[in-house]
């Protein structure tokens, strides 16, 4: 208890005062030894609560050699069973001396003993301990999938027959404080932001009702980084004092190096680079000048090599912003030391390597400095090298959405490979460079599809978590009625807000405990694409690097690129522009007909802008009648057929096509059937005050196929979706929309008996050749780490749709009706194999003929053949 609450002093005391009074008694007494056996292996805690981790173990010795003495003279079952749960409990302990010492594999046999021991003696509380001590193990040397598995297993363990931690009472939620604080640091590290501040406030509020500060102030600390990540660094810097001041009164000087890192990161990200500098300088200055040896570090333990190795990586990433190659090369070399690898292991061998991570971030640091020292060809080894373990890392994460958000902080490295390609001379490099941009996006969509395609099975779960799973769904379809209204408005409540997210979350761990299989896919070259254009055809390959926005622009016979058309902010504040005209024509028809000509002016200059900013210089390559654009980062939400140059919009000059990726681009076109006519309909619509044209939009459609099955209002069912899916060539639905930027994978369509998100569409059994969705913000989407777009779209190009018409923002009813009527009668005119972007073209051209604003035209666009 006395450890627990930092009371070192008093707690050592009591300890050695037992050891000497059981001493004496243990020689002929096994009760008193296995007592003895307890004090010091509670002896040996409180030394690793000091970071005095040498000389704990060398306690657990005097432990285990007593508990593993008794074990051989006592022969009684249920004694034996006892001594056995001591034991591990030793082990356990053991373990962590070891973890702290980096002496990893020794530390990770004995908590598999341990929680083999507790499995035979069915002690579900101490194997969640251990489980959870083997997930922060595996996370502290990078294998992330591993330690999500045991976190979770430990989370099982202590939830029992519980669906989630809510349902837990709170003595029982309790024992999950050090869990929590672990899983917290894992969702931190695979940037899963949101999942480690919910973990973090759980277990902030269970050490301080439990009054551990050492635990505590370790939360703090992960606490403030997630802070640092988001960009709140008042707030972070508010948070790291705390915990400095936490372990300031606990004399732990391991800890206080941590904090003193984060706070230069801190303070790096404030823009006072030379605070920083000073910093890392005092506290590089305490190390040892020998090579890195755990063995001859003084007690109580300073230094492990996740710290040495960050503390040391940002002092390099500060001496190349100075030019400072020989200094940053020296930060280089501690760093391989400590890993126990040299500069020449080129290729990587990632199955072989203790510290993937770290390994990982120190190839690409060499890359970076070889580059600034104009070894330009060891430079692009080490950069190649960086990627090829950053690849071997994400194959191994099962969980879509993790495999997603484990590269939002190191697309980075495809793009400084990008970078130093380009700089390169010849075609050959650019086409490289191509095939690197490629690499770095939405992989993970097409992972999914694949497996979608492979007849995978879906994610069915074991029968009490189906159960909680369809409570939950229910729950979540009457809160979304209440927050959205019947008639598709939004309400602002903040207790309906917080149940949705907690029953989102609570769905969502559901999920990952038995993820849907993902394949693994292999990004395309350039050379494929340009085999599947067509010869009217030429593709816009856009792609964020160092933030510059650059394209590659793709016919059959050449690439060409094009470099610093803006940057990112520029772009992003064009886009707010435009947005904003957005707004105001959401305003109504009477007050755009009241101030036309101004409203014209004011969209056509933001179109412009935009037009100026990223085609412009492209426009004297673009010579086919035909575009497809390949957008990245924010330009995904860039409506490019809307773009004014002046004289005219884009629509007026091509058609055009989008893809997420290239690679989806080339599957999608290679797993194409042969062009036939669109013969066959199935259409859902609501009837609903706020969108009363919609069952007549599928009226009006219906009347351009030989074969129309409309489901309207009760019959627009989930149960229908996944009939009509599967029965047509074209799958029409008009029905609200929702895109969920705080949770992108819960964006909605809303459907008679319930909403329906992103991964319930995974699972439809798609057939038809194009699905038209024509509801609110259809098209809209986040882009993720590598690029991935998550929004309502998501959902049907996963589950195989190979054309999609969808929208960018809230579509405008009436207009939305009429143009669908228009695109259906282009779409089936004459009978025969119309492409759905040729219709789509032909219907907006005829909304631009009439004069009307983009606004009610130019949401929809299409993505894929």
């Amino acid at each position: 208890l006395f450890a627990i609450q930092g009371r070192y002093d008093a707690a050592e005391a009591a300890n050695r005062e037992a050891i000497t009074q059981l001493q004496p008694l243990a020689e002929n007494d096994g009760e008193a030894a296995v007592q003895l056996a307890g004090a010091y292996n509670n002896l040996a805690n409180l030394l690793v609560y000091q970071e005095q981790h040498s000389a704990a173990l060398t306690e657990i010795v005097h432990a285990r050699q007593l508990l593993e003495h008794q074990l051989a003279i006592t022969p009684e079952p249920a004694m034996q069973d006892a001594l056995w749960r001591r034991l591990a409990d030793v082990q356990v302990n053991q373990a962590n001396a070891l973890m702290s010492l980096d002496d990893i594999y020794a530390a990770e046999a004995l908590l598999h003993s341990a929680i083999n021991t507790y499995d035979r003696l069915d002690d579900p509380l101490n194997r969640a301990r251990a489980r959870t001590n083997l997930g922060s193990l595996h996370l502290r040397t990078g294998r992330y999938a591993a330690a999500l598995s045991h976190f979770d297993l430990a989370a099982r363990d202590l939830l029992g027959d519980a669906a989630s931690w809510d349902d837990l009472p709170a003595s029982q939620a309790q024992n999950a404080d050090v869990l929590l604080l672990d899983q917290a640091n894992a969702y931190l590290a695979l940037n899963l932001l949101a999942e480690a501040a919910e973990a973090l406030e759980r277990s902030i509020s269970l050490l301080r009702n439990a009054d551990r500060p050492h635990e505590l102030g370790q939360a703090l600390l992960t606490l403030g980084l997630l802070r640092l990540r988001t960009g709140a660094t008042d707030d972070a810097a508010a948070l790291l004092h705390q915990a400095q001041q936490l372990f300031f009164g606990l004399d732990n000087p391991f800890w206080l190096n941590r904090i003193a890192i984060a706070l230069a990161g801190c303070e790096l990200q404030q823009q006072t680079p030379e605070r920083a500098k000073a910093r890392l300088d005092t506290l590089l200055a305490q190390l040892p000048t020998s090579d890195w040896d755990v063995a001859t570090q003084a007690a109580p333990l300073q230094w492990d090599i996740n710290s040495f190795v960050e503390a040391h990586l940002l002092r390099l990433r500060l001496h190349l912003a100075d030019g400072q190659t020989d200094q940053a090369r020296q930060c280089a070399a501690a760093i391989a030391s400590a890993i126990g690898v040299t500069q020449s292991d080129l290729p990587p061998k990632p199955g072989s390597l203790q510290w993937p991570h770290l390994h990982l971030r120190w190839r690409h640091a060499l890359g970076l400095i070889e580059q600034v020292a104009g070894n330009t060809e060891l430079a692009g080894q080490h950069l190649r090298a960086a990627i090829a373990l950053l690849e071997a890392q994400r194959v191994t994460l099962p969980v879509e959405e993790i495999r997603t958000a484990f590269l939002d902080d190191k697309s980075v490295m495809y793009a400084d490979l990008v970078l130093y390609l380009l700089d390169q001379p010849g075609e050959q490099a650019v086409q490289q460079a191509f095939d690197v941009a490629e690499q770095a996006r939405a992989r993970t969509l097409l992972e999914r599809l694949l497996s979608h395609l492979a007849g995978e099975p879906a994610d069915e779960q074991e029968a009490p978590l189906a159960s909680r799973r369809r409570e939950l769904q229910e729950r979540l379809h009457w809160l979304y009625n209440q927050m959205l209204g019947d008639v598709g408005s939004r309400r602002t409540d903040p207790a309906l807000s917080h149940e949705i997210h907690a029953c989102e979350a609570a769905l969502q761990q559901l999920a990952w405990r038995q993820p849907a299989p993902l394949a693994e896919a292999e990004p395309i070259t350039v050379s494929a694409l340009q085999r599947t254009l067509a010869p009217d055809q030429q593709a816009v390959v856009y792609f964020n690097a160092g933030g510059e926005v650059l394209a590659f622009v793709v016919s059959r016979e050449t690439v060409q690129i094009f470099r610093h058309l803006c940057t990112v902010s520029a772009l992003e504040q064009a886009q707010a522009r435009w947005r904003y005209e957005l707004a105001r024509a959401e305003m109504g028809e009477p007050m755009l007909a009241r101030h036309a000509q101004s409203y014209q002016l004011a969209w056509r200059g933001a179109l412009s802008h935009l037009y100026q900013l990223v085609l412009a210089p492209l426009a004297p390559a673009l010579d086919a009648p035909r575009l497809l654009v390949i957008p990245h980062g924010a330009l995904h939400q860039t409506p490019f057929q809307a773009l004014w140059d002046g004289r005219q919009l884009l629509l007026e000059r091509y058609e055009l096509t989008y893809a997420p990726s290239a690679t989806l681009a080339v599957h999608t076109h290679d797993r194409r059937r042969p062009e036939s006519a669109w013969r066959r309909l199935a259409a859902l619509a609501l009837t609903d005050p706020a969108i009363p044209a919609a069952r007549q939009e599928v009226e009006a459609a219906a009347r351009c196929f030989s074969h129309a099955q409309p489901y309207l209002d009760d019959a627009a069912s989930l149960a229908n979706l996944e009939v009509a899916a599967a029965e047509a060539d074209v799958l029409h639905i008009a029905t609200h929309g929702r895109f969920r930027p705080d949770n992108p994978f819960f964006s909605l369509l809303k459907l008679a008996d319930g909403w329906v998100d992103v991964r319930r569409l995974y699972r439809l059994p798609l057939a038809a050749r194009l699905v038209v969705l024509s509801a609110c913000e259809s098209g809209a989407g986040q882009a993720c780490g590598g690029d991935e777009v998550i929004g309502v779209a998501r959902g049907f190009l996963a589950a195989g749709a190979p054309s999609l018409i969808a929208s960018l923002w809230n579509v405008h009813d009436a207009s939305s009706a009429k143009l669908m009527e228009r695109f259906y009668t282009a779409l089936t005119a004459g009978g025969a194999a119309v492409r759905p972007a040729a219709a789509l073209r032909r219907a907006q051209l005829e909304a631009v003929q009439e004069g009307r604003h983009p606004f009610y035209w130019a949401s929809f666009f299409v993505i894929g053949e």
